[in-house]
């Protein structure tokens, strides 16, 4: 916005982890939204045996969305570089993958295979990989030029023109922003090493080049005044993406429930039955009347979760957890307002009476409630894992999938983290840290702390080393960290 961009793209390494949260900011500014990512390309081809000059195993390609079918087979491709990564140890995809997946996607290069060494080097070799890629994006194949200082950039902008010109590939200037301005550089180098788990005066530590931050148009059209039509392409590049992420409602799974297939039907079978079996009778008549409350109550909750196209839900969650049950699994007695249920009660997903403790369904649900129902289920944390097995076994291993998680930089672990990277004593690191609650009332953010932390002011003004490491720290602050798989987070 500061800069007057009319568009920008986010490109991370085989991911696109921030692609709803950078649409949202993007179009709150006005700024378009272009989503892509980096993707390993491995050089052979099924059936296809490249110069053995070649090392070098795999190249980087840079992939834009341009459309809907771009995004799906983005998402395709990213899935299949992890399914390698689990079986190969590498997050690639083939030509071959490139070749099936590659419509509604633009394509950058600039990753020459072997420049980096030499003698690996072949340009013939190097040539026939483009020529490939050429023929599987036609017009939506771009040469991707940078001009950041490193080392042999100029040897490979001469290889690049000259290929460009023999295959007729057009050019677009880029810029790689792994930082927002040059001030900024030595914490992102922090962060880096975080994430190597080695300190900043390791020498042999992969470092990010200084040239990595946000530069504005002035700065780009001067870079690249030489090559008017790298400038142009960069504009109609932006002008050929035109998606834009949505977010949807949740597509609930559909439940088969026996020869009729209808969830509603089933739901108020397998309630009745349960709540009879609560209640201890066989039926609900005259003969009960002590339970006619409990009657009325189940008619009007299945009534509201059947116009809602929630039958399906209860049935699922009811399903895992009587299976869990039956083998042994401990499993809570159900808490927040899922409790108010009385046909999550019948089908044994809670293990509390409603009416006899004066529990609202309301709470839970109800046609004006906008959020979905939301079962608080807690189980055994050794044989959880099971009943996850259960739930892939059941409705299939591509039907069921965890869902990730993200760690990030909180104010103890930011500070222990950067003291580590910087070789700072760990003993005052560990003092440093300790001054941080670890409850903390209010704001967590680190300068709110440090201007009511007494302890926290001592040990820091004045000392030189404390004072950059908390400088750090405050720029590193509520960055995400790590990546992993949530325990219990699944989505069928």
């Amino acid at each position: 916005e500061k800069f007057k961009m009319p568009a920008i793209a986010l490109t991370d390494n085989t991911n696109v982890f921030g692609a709803m949260e950078f649409t949202k900011l993007c179009l709150n500014k006005g700024i378009q939204p272009i989503i892509g990512c980096l993707l390993q390309i491995n050089i052979q081809k099924s059936g296809h045996n490249t110069n053995n000059a070649i090392t070098q195993d795999s190249f980087t390609v840079t992939l834009l969305v341009k459309d809907y079918d771009g995004w799906k087979n983005l998402s395709i491709l990213i899935s299949k570089a992890y399914y390698n990564y689990k079986v190969k140890g590498k997050k690639t995809v083939n030509i071959d993958d490139l070749n099936n997946y590659s419509i509604g996607l633009i394509c950058l290069f600039n990753d020459l295979v072997g420049l980096d060494n030499n003698k690996s080097f072949s340009y013939k070799e190097n040539k026939s990989i483009i020529t490939s890629l050429n023929n599987i994006f036609e017009n939506r194949y771009y040469f991707e030029l940078f001009r950041d200082n490193f080392e042999k950039i100029t040897n490979k902008e001469n290889i690049l023109l000259k290929l460009s010109h023999e295959l007729d590939i057009p050019l677009v200037c880029s810029n790689d922003i792994f930082f927002l301005n040059k001030d900024i550089y030595e914490a992102h180098e922090c962060l880096n090493c975080i994430s190597q788990g080695t300190t900043i005066e390791n020498l042999n530590r992969i470092k990010s080049n200084e040239e990595a931050y946000f530069k504005d148009s002035l700065q780009m059209i001067k870079l690249f005044r030489d090559k008017p039509e790298a400038i142009t392409n960069s504009i109609n590049i932006a002008k050929r993406c035109s998606f834009i992420l949505k977010e949807k409602e949740p597509n609930l799974p559909k439940v088969f429930t026996g020869d009729n297939n209808d969830e509603n039907k089933a739901l108020i079978e397998l309630s009745t039955v349960g709540l009879l079996k609560r209640l201890n009778i066989n039926n609900f008549s005259s003969d009960n009347e002590d339970f006619l409350d409990y009657k009325k109550r189940l008619d009007y909750e299945l009534k509201v979760i059947s116009d809602m196209g929630y039958s399906g839900y209860f049935l699922i969650v009811s399903d895992f957890i009587s299976w869990a049950k039956k083998n042994n699994i401990p499993v809570g007695p159900g808490r927040g307002s899922g409790a108010g249920s009385i046909v999550a009660w019948a089908l044994n997903i809670t293990n509390l009476d409603p009416i006899k403790y004066g529990l609202l369904f309301e709470r839970f649900l109800n046609p004006e409630r906008v959020s979905l129902p939301d079962f608080d289920i807690d189980f055994c944390t050794i044989r959880r894992d099971e009943v996850i097995t259960y739930v892939r076994n059941k409705y299939g291993v591509e039907k069921v999938a965890q869902i990730i998680t993200f760690g990030s930089l909180q104010p103890k672990a930011v500070i222990r983290d950067v003291g580590r990277v910087l070789g700072i004593n760990y003993g005052i690191v560990d003092k440093l840290a300790k001054t941080i609650p670890n409850i903390i009332q209010g704001s967590s953010n680190l300068n709110e702390l440090f201007k009511n932390n007494i302890s926290m002011q001592n040990m820091i003004k004045g000392n030189e080393e404390l004072e950059k490491l908390f400088e750090i720290s405050i720029k590193l602050e509520g960055l995400n960290r790590n990546a992993s798989t949530h325990a219990a987070g699944i989505v069928i």
